[in-house]
């Protein structure tokens, strides 16, 4: 696929503004998005629709935006007293449509309905089993008759009770570096999230941990609406089903993956959707 196919798509959906309705088949919609962190601005006017069921990718290099996005679908930003948020961040839980940034909302409940995974692996200092029967007896509080069934479920969804049914009460940071990321995966799921964020969950990890990951991802789909962010562009062809091309602060493109076949890096991708972007909006149209 030549890289004209890009360019001139972009040509094409740059001044096509997205949806501005709210429809069943997406489960959020990001309009206006504004961030600084004292004062500094870091997002720019971000609009951008997620997708149900599918997996959003936030392509593009470090300090573009991405990982803000994806930490302002469920307000950790909070977390951080220097920071300004502006826009409409709307999310689909329960079946209701919520303004989780205009009205007042339960941040306990929102982290748990919309589930994040960082970068680095961050097992507790403490069982395997207990990283996940934990922040469930916490959050959901299930009887303790459920509370294994729950935990070997939520294993299996992140392709892991193989690996560990034997080690349920070993120490989890004996797990390698593939299963940990796997085993914070699991913990996310075991909380039943509609929305499951992840930040580069793959950057720390060799290629076989790796691939473990993707495998788990592809089989995540369809189930429950990801959104993860990424420097790839092979990632992002092996596993997005929709992508958003990050280039300071702003939403350069929206794409599919096979847009992005071609492209020998990530700079000359990005490079290419700059020089589509400013030719039009040299063009005036």
């Amino acid at each position: 696929m030549s890289k004209n196919r890009l360019e001139y798509g972009l040509q094409a959906t740059l001044g096509v503004p997205i949806s501005a309705e709210r429809d069943q088949d997406l489960a959020g919609q990001i309009r206006k998005l504004r961030v600084s962190f004292d004062g500094t601005p870091v997002l720019h006017q971000v609009d951008l629709d997620i997708p149900k069921g599918k997996l959003t990718m936030l392509l593009g290099f470090s300090g573009s935006g991405k990982t803000t996005v994806l930490r302002s679908l469920n307000r950790l930003h909070d977390c951080f007293p220097n920071s300004r948020i502006g826009g409409e961040i709307h999310l689909l839980l329960g079946g209701v449509w919520q303004d989780i940034n205009g009205a007042p909302v339960d941040l306990t409940e929102l982290r748990r309905r919309v589930g994040m995974v960082f970068q680095t692996p961050n097992v507790l200092p403490t069982s395997v089993i207990r990283n996940l029967s934990l922040p469930l007896s916490l959050t959901l509080r299930p009887p303790k008759s459920e509370l294994q069934d729950r935990v070997e479920k939520a294993l299996r969804e992140a392709h892991l009770w193989n690996e560990v049914e034997h080690r349920l009460h070993r120490p989890a940071r004996e797990l390698s570096g593939g299963q940990q990321q796997r085993l914070c995966l699991a913990r996310a799921l075991a909380l039943e999230p509609e929305i499951l964020l992840l930040d580069e969950p793959t950057s720390s990890l060799d290629f076989r941990s790796t691939e473990a990951i993707e495998e788990t991802l592809v089989s995540l789909r369809g189930r429950y609406t990801l959104v993860a962010v990424s420097h790839d562009p092979g990632q992002a062809q092996r596993l997005a089903d929709t992508v958003a091309v990050f280039a300071e602060g702003r939403v350069a493109a929206r794409c599919g993956p096979n847009d992005l076949q071609g492209y020998a890096s990530l700079e000359a991708m990005i490079r290419s959707v700059m020089l589509a972007e400013r030719s039009f909006n040299d063009s005036g149209l």
